[in-house]
């Protein structure tokens, strides 16, 4: 997978659409993909995911992402962590980060029990099974908040 993940302007326009959200609901071609504690998740229309939300769990995601690729981990994809700086409407300055990481949606590729297993092995006792994704024939990590 490419080093860098999506764009700094997709990255803007997912910050947007979730300020917006409550009062526009989705973007046209984008997607809200779920929602945690911390962030929301959209698809771009390009098809790269965003998660939007707390700046501490968007750097410690990417961060323990680029480790376990670095551990030579396969399931672990490529992400990039975008800034955003803006104006809300009440005239203040605004900063966020965002991770942008690819679509990797549940494809039933691999059978879900024992590989994930050895995933849970290599996260950590704090794995959330629903956050490991069959995609292409490979097992992928889309969610490392919680690792």
């Amino acid at each position: 997978m490419a080093d860098r993940v999506g764009t700094a302007d997709e990255a803007m326009a997912a910050v947007l659409a979730d300020e917006l959200l409550h009062v526009d609901g989705e973007p046209a071609g984008w997607a809200l993909l779920g929602w945690g504690d911390h962030r929301h998740v959209w698809l771009a229309p390009s098809g790269t995911v965003y998660k939007v939300g707390l700046d501490g769990a968007n750097r410690y995601e990417v961060n323990r992402l680029a480790e376990l690729r670095r551990q030579g981990k396969k399931f672990a994809p490529s992400a990039t962590l975008w800034t955003c700086e803006w104006t809300d409407g009440y005239g203040d300055e605004r900063r966020s980060t965002v991770v942008a990481m690819p679509y990797l949606p549940e494809d039933g590729s691999v059978p879900r029990d024992d590989p994930r297993r050895q995933m849970i092995a290599v996260a950590g006792s704090d794995f959330n099974a629903s956050n490991c994704h069959a995609n292409g024939g490979q097992l992928w990590l889309i969610d490392a908040g919680g690792l």
